[in-house]
């Protein structure tokens, strides 16, 4: 199956742009516009837009499933590197690679608090120390590696046994791909299997989660297996 040929490809090489931009150019059309329909994606557009679509669902989804805080560490300064390669060949592939550049601002506005905007990693640290100097703000965000565990301060879990919801649609979780296996459905309606959900729950420094596909913030999550319910109470304050 194509999507899982895509999905190996993506989840193998997390950071790495440029492969995966080579690997999607030899798609045609068609096939982009199938992948962005089974990632919840438009369809419509023309290739760079549907491959910047694809770059951008699964550099999401690889962030979100990253299973330790070590592998976290790795995968964040791979994003260091990678945004500094982006630039230096920003002439190849222009129009995907202005998207991704855009994309990893984003990550760092979010991440740090902070957009990096094409500085040199080094002067962009040095910023960083002056905006969190200025703003009165802890130092702690500098270290990359975050040694402390957030509870989900702004999530409400809710359990509904399968029995009083509707049956679950007979479709993959968009994480794992495993099938008839969603028994998570977050706030914004979209539905991943509960494992996944936890997941994401134990691995976040942040008092909420974002939906792997929609990226918003949820403070409210619906499960249908007690298993599912306990793991994520515990990850709540």
């Amino acid at each position: 199956m194509l999507l899982n040929q895509i999905s190996s490809i993506m989840f193998s090489n997390p950071i790495n742009f440029r492969y995966q931009i080579q690997q999607l150019k030899y798609l045609r059309h068609s096939d982009l516009s199938m992948i962005c329909k089974k990632l919840h994606q438009p369809m419509s557009g023309n290739k760079p837009e549907l491959i910047f679509r694809i770059l951008k669902t699964y550099f999401n989804l690889s962030y979100d499933r990253v299973p330790t805080e070590e592998a976290r560490h790795e995968m964040i300064m791979a994003i260091h590197i990678s945004y500094t390669d982006l630039l230096e060949t920003i002439d190849i592939d222009r129009p995907i690679v202005i998207n991704l550049i855009q994309m990893i601002d984003t990550w760092y506005w979010y991440t740090y608090g902070l957009m990096r905007n094409g500085l040199p990693l080094s002067e962009y640290r040095a910023e960083l120390q002056e905006f969190y100097l200025a703003i009165n703000m802890s130092n702690a965000l500098l270290q990359t590696l975050d040694n402390t565990s957030n509870k989900l301060t702004k999530i409400s879990i809710k359990f509904e046994p399968l029995e009083q919801q509707n049956q679950l649609e007979d479709e993959e979780c968009a994480i794992c791909y495993e099938e008839n296996c969603k028994t998570a459905q977050l706030g914004c309606g979209h539905k991943f299997c509960g494992n996944c959900i936890c997941e994401i729950a134990k691995a976040t420094t942040k008092s909420f989660i974002l939906c792997a596909l929609c990226r918003d913030e949820i403070n409210e999550i619906k499960v249908s297996d007690e298993e599912t319910n306990r793991q994520l109470k515990e990850y709540i304050a």
